[in-house]
């Protein structure tokens, strides 16, 4: 196990809230004290288990062991996940009553920025629940099974969802917009061409999926690449 320290205070019940109402089935178990997903890096795969310890102001983590050869890396995936790093008197000095009404408040990451991709995607114009229903059918169809672990899929990735059938994926209950965007952003992500991680020039770099169909204003802000490299940043406007 390892454990991950962070400054106090934090809010772990809204976080997890958070996550619980978002999260994919197969993919993800959160309860009220703990979160799980299946997680892929390269060819390592096994589950993340996150379990919060407030007495000793630190988050504990297991990985399966096929994860262990990638530990480090995982472990800053969670930290973007969970928005570990933040320090909340900068929060506090920089956005004054509105830190100090919501005290330990964080702002969720995320752990995949090609899974994040698609989830924002398949979060248009519909509720929350049901674009976590959408993702779970995604993940079930295209992932691949978690070996030695019942019901847990891996998110597809990224070469899976650019070669399968638009109509297929369009028939799990999405329009035929977003299917067509999940598909082109895919081959996108396989080709190098879409950015996963912080460029130099932040705003450009949130412009530049302005020509993927199904890639609305407000999903370019939301998934802009600061946010999946782990820092935050708000929507404009």
């Amino acid at each position: 196990m390892y454990t991950l320290s962070y400054q106090p205070p934090y809010d772990w019940p809204w976080i997890l809230s958070f996550l619980q109402g978002r999260a994919v089935e197969g993919v993800e178990i959160v309860t009220e004290n703990r979160y799980q997903r299946s997680f892929a890096l390269g060819k390592h795969a096994g589950l993340v288990t996150l379990e919060p310890d407030e007495k000793k102001l630190c988050l504990n983590v297991t990985l399966s062991d096929g994860l262990l050869p990638v530990a480090e890396t995982v472990l800053q995936r969670v930290k973007n996940l969970l928005d570990l790093d933040k320090d909340p008197q900068q929060v506090l000095d920089s956005l004054g009553a509105l830190a100090s009404a919501r005290p330990g408040l964080r702002l969720p990451g995320c752990m995949d920025p090609f899974e994040q991709a698609i989830r924002a995607i398949l979060g248009q114009l519909v509720s929350v629940a049901m674009a976590a229903k959408l993702t779970g059918k995604v993940a079930k169809t295209y992932g691949k099974k978690l070996e030695d672990n019942d019901g847990w899929y891996l998110f597809p990735a990224a070469s899976t969802l650019a070669n399968c059938d638009i109509q297929q994926l369009k028939s799990l209950g999405m329009s035929l917009k977003r299917a067509e965007a999940i598909v082109h952003i895919a081959g996108e992500v396989v080709k190098g061409q879409f950015p996963l991680q912080l460029p130099d020039d932040l705003e450009q770099g949130i412009k530049n999926p302005d020509s993927i169909a199904g890639y609305r204003a407000l999903d370019r802000q939301l998934f802009c690449p600061a946010w999946l490299a782990g820092q935050r940043c708000f929507p404009a406007g």
